[in-house]
Formats: C-alpha cells, sequence, structure tokens
C-alpha cells in the first residue's frame, strides 16, 4: 500500500504543469462559455441564440474524428497549445465590443478552442498514466477541469456587468498564463507528447473509419457505454448552461444559481481527490449501478426547483456522474491495454465527438424551449434525457456476460 501511495504521489508531481494547464484553460474557456448566451440574447432572440451556440459545437462535433488524428500525428502538447491560441482569438475578438460580427469570430474560435483539449487531455493520460493508478490519477484530471470552470462560475454575477472588451480581457489572462504552464512543462519531467512505441515524427497512416469501429468493437460494451453517456449527459448540461447564466443575467436568483453551478464544478473537485480510487477496483459494475440511479434520482429532481435545495441536489448529481465518468474511462483503460489497442488520441476523439453531439443538441434545444415553455420547463424536459441514459447504460454495462475485468 506504502508503494502504491508513492507511486501515485511521483506520477501526479511529475503531471503538475498539465494540471496547471487545465485549471487555467478551463477558466478561460469557462469564462467564455459561461457568457456566450448572455452576449447572444443581447444581439439575437433566444431561439436564433441556442443554434449560435449549438454551431460551436457543431465545429467540434464535425471535427473530432480528425482531432484525433491530427492528436497521435502531431503530438498532444503541441496540439493543446494551439488549441488554447484560439481561445485566445475568442476572447481577442470581444476587445472590439459586442456587434453580430465579433460575436461570430467569438464563437467560432471558441469552437476551434474546445476542438483538441477533451481528446488532447483524455489521450494524454491514457497514453502516459499507469495502469494501476490510472482512475486516481484521472480524477485528478477532472478536479483540475472542476477547480477552472467553478472559477469562472463564482465570477459569473460579476462578469455579468463587466463592458464586452473588460470581459474579453478577462478571459485571456488565465489562457495565456495556461499556454506558459505547457512551455514550461516541455522542460520539466512531465511525460512528453506521444506513446512510447510511437516516434515523434511518423508519417500519417491511411486510417479510416474501420480502424475506429474496430476499436470500439474491442472495447465494447464499456465504449459503447460511456459515448451514449457523454451525448446525453452534454445534452443535459448544454441547456443547463444555456438557461442559467441568462436567468443570472435578468437577475433572478442570482445567488442561488451561480452557486449551484459553481457546485456542479466544485463536486469535481472532490470527487477527484476523494472516490478516484474506487475506480480502479474490481467493483466497476457495482459503482456504475449505485452511482448511475443517482444521477437518475437527482437530474430528474433538478428542474423543480430554485430554492437552495437545488445547490444541494446540483452537488450529488454532479458527484455521480464524476464517480461514474471516472469508473468508466478506468474500465475502458483496462480494456484497451488488455486488447493491445493503442489508438489513444483515435479513441478520446471518437468518445469526445458523442460528447460534443450533446454539446451541440443542448443548447439549440434549450433556447427553442426556452422561448416556448419558460427556464423550468425546459430543465425538466431535459432530465427525461437523463433518465432514458441511465436504463439505456444500465442495459449496456450490467449484462451477465461482461466481465468487470475486461
Amino acid at each position: 500500500m506504502l508503494s502504491a501511495k508513492i507511486s501515485f504521489s511521483r506520477s501526479a508531481t511529475t503531471f503538475t504543469p498539465f494540471w496547471f494547464y487545465i485549471v487555467l484553460h478551463k477558466f478561460g474557456a469557462g469564462i467564455h462559455y459561461a457568457m456566450i448566451a448572455v452576449l447572444g440574447a443581447q444581439i439575437f432572440p433566444l431561439w436564433a441564440v441556442g443554434l449560435c451556440v449549438s454551431f460551436a459545437s457543431f465545429i467540434e462535433f464535425a471535427l473530432d474524428i480528425p482531432a484525433g488524428f491530427v492528436l497521435e500525428r502531431y503530438g498532444y502538447l503541441k496540439m493543446l497549445r494551439i488549441t488554447t491560441l484560439f481561445f485566445c482569438v475568442a476572447g481577442g475578438a470581444l476587445l472590439f465590443g459586442l456587434s453580430p460580427l465579433t460575436y461570430f469570430i467569438s464563437l467560432t474560435f471558441g469552437g476551434l478552442g474546445w476542438l483538441f483539449f477533451t481528446p488532447g487531455i483524455n489521450a494524454y493520460l491514457l497514453a502516459n498514466a499507469p495502469l494501476s493508478i490510472f482512475g486516481r490519477l484521472y480524477g485528478v484530471l477532472r478536479a483540475s477541469e472542476g477547480a477552472g470552470i467553478m472559477l469562472a462560475t463564482l465570477c459569473l454575477p460579476l462578469l455579468v456587468r463587466l463592458p464586452v472588451p473588460m470581459l474579453g480581457l478577462v478571459m485571456i489572462y488565465p489562457l495565456l498564463g495556461a499556454i506558459v504552464a505547457l512551455v514550461i512543462g516541455g522542460h520539466y519531467r512531465m511525460p512528453n507528447t506521444l506513446p512510447h512505441t510511437v516516434k515523434a515524427k511518423r508519417q500519417v497512416r491511411e486510417v479510416g473509419m474501420q480502424k475506429v469501429l474496430g476499436a470500439f468493437r474491442a472495447l465494447h460494451p464499456v465504449g459503447t457505454a460511456l459515448a451514449i453517456y457523454m451525448t446525453c449527459l452534454s445534452t443535459f448540461f448544454g441547456a443547463i448552461w444555456f438557461v442559467f447564466p441568462i436567468l443570472v443575467n435578468a437577475g433572478t436568483k442570482p445567488t442561488i444559481i451561480s452557486t449551484s453551478m459553481s457546485v456542479l464544478e466544485f463536486a469535481m473537485v472532490v470527487a477527484g481527490f476523494t472516490i478516484s480510487r474506487l475506480a480502479d477496483s474490481k467493483r466497476k459494475k457495482v459503482i456504475v449501478l449505485v452511482s448511475m440511479l443517482v444521477i437518475m434520482t437527482t437530474g430528474a429532481l433538478i428542474g423543480f426547483t430554485l430554492h437552495p435545495i437545488l445547490i444541494l441536489l446540483c452537488f450529488i448529481f454532479s458527484f455521480a456522474d464524476e464517480l461514474l465518468r471516472t469508473t468508466l474511462w478506468a474500465w475502458l483503460d483496462t480494456k484497451a491495454k488488455a486488447a493491445g489497442r493503442e489508438e489513444h488520441g483515435i479513441v478520446s476523439g471518437a468518445i469526445t465527438f458523442a460528447d460534443d453531439l450533446g454539446w451541440m443538441i443542448g443548447p439549440a434545444a434549450a433556447g427553442v424551449l426556452f422561448a416556448t415553455v419558460g427556464a423550468q420547463p425546459t430543465i425538466r424536459i431535459m432530465s427525461v434525457v437523463v433518465v432514458g441514459v441511465g436504463v439505456l447504460t444500465l442495459a449496456l454495462v450490467l449484462r451477465r456476460t461482461v466481465s468487470v475485468t475486461r
């Protein structure tokens, strides 16, 4: 046990610049995503704003699979630096004030800014983390993501009052810090770009959809369940991130709502440092069952209140979601290495593709529903998605024929 603790401590320490990069990138990107619907509502009707936000996710959705190939070709850390620069451009566009042109430039580069981030950080960790402690390192990764977004949501009541050029400036600073963290990481002892079995300057190989499908067949049903789960939960989160900031800007219980959004991310931080060891256990089916039932229950209740109980519901929901995601990713890593699969960027890109499908559907649906039936009914309707994905996920991963060790 002592050696395991030392191994985890030493491994986590070598990733220090990587953790700082994630926190700072998520902080700046979180400011952009939290405010993009609020800014759009100042110049477009709500249904059109929903479509605009979905357009940014469509950029990621359309390019996620190619992004996986690009990550494999040029290296994870290099593409992470580039994707953060895209977000700097998104913030820079706002320095010129708010107009349809600057809005669309910011929106487009914001979409590009997410393109390599999620598959990049996941693929980097899949490639470099020791198998025995992957769940715990993934927990630190998710805690770092949560810390960055939590900082952004805590600032939301202040951000809605800032002039647009100042908002752009506030967004750029942490993103520049994120780039500096990765540059420092390049001179640090942090693992440095590609899997050890791959040459740094390899040629692009012919990789078609058959290879992607082959990888997922080898990783079924865990990979399938994770992809479906990510799609449906991101639809729900996309609706929340569209509706809640607009309510804060309108002065509708801004403290409760902004705190609830922060708690969604704070739960990621708490979970990352408390339950990630469970993801490395062999009782993955039990963890999936319990966490999915909690997600279904709390998700169904979130749309029925704007009272302080909403804060508790959001915490429990996000904590269980984090436990489930970490467990499924650790399970996927176990299956990938058991099957001898090394397409970390491709698999991560494909799952992110599914995730972005939900982030594309969520804001578009929320914009139409918000304009039609109002804020709370919109979240209630989206809760149906959570219950549906719970049933489907459990049906996939709890079959008797699937061993928890595969």
